[in-house]
């Protein structure tokens, strides 16, 4: 049998009223180069190397670079989502000119090829995993947009060991 109230006596209805309450955005609050920044202390904390600090500096310029053209709107890292992350690996991989993006070898190297190589695309989309994994793991932002943006496919490289013979004619 479940059991009953213990409580006597006349029951109550907790009827508050509220004034007006301000709509609170919770993840409005900075802009993502703000973010980034905050970002940046976290990770020279963390005692990175000052080469791995540049490479997040110049891929997220890279990435904002991409968002300036393509999404001149967005502001806000929740404003970013899965199929943004997705337009850029798209970009990257098959429509940014080669070197357009790099003032002395725009110059050097005069090329219409379009697209990144893999690995480079790769290693733009571990800096920007990286970064929104932060922003979601602080709160941030509600959802990780690249969590669910997987890498691209690479050729492994397969160093041949040296034969019997090459070790010995060494």
């Amino acid at each position: 049998m479940a059991e009953q109230s213990k409580r006597k006596g006349r029951k109550t209805v907790n009827l508050r009223s509220f004034q007006e309450e301000e709509t609170f955005e919770p993840f409005r609050d900075k802009r993502l180069e703000e973010l980034f920044h905050t970002f940046m202390r976290a990770k020279e904390l963390e005692g990175l190397r000052e080469r791995t600090l540049k490479d997040h500096r110049t891929n997220f310029k890279y990435f904002t670079g991409f968002l300036k053209k393509k999404y001149p709107q967005m502001e806000y890292a929740e404003e970013i989502l899965t199929d943004t992350i997705r337009d850029y690996v798209y970009y990257m991989s098959r429509e940014k000119k080669l070197w357009d993006d790099h003032t002395q070898a725009s110059v050097r190297y005069k090329t219409d090829k379009k697209g990144l190589s893999p690995t480079t695309v790769n290693i733009r989309l571990r800096t920007l995993k990286c970064f929104f994994k932060f922003l979601k793991g602080e709160g941030h932002i509600p959802e990780n947009p690249t969590a669910r943006v997987k890498l691209l496919k690479t050729e492994q490289d397969t160093i041949a060991a040296f034969s019997k013979q090459q070790i010995t004619d060494l």
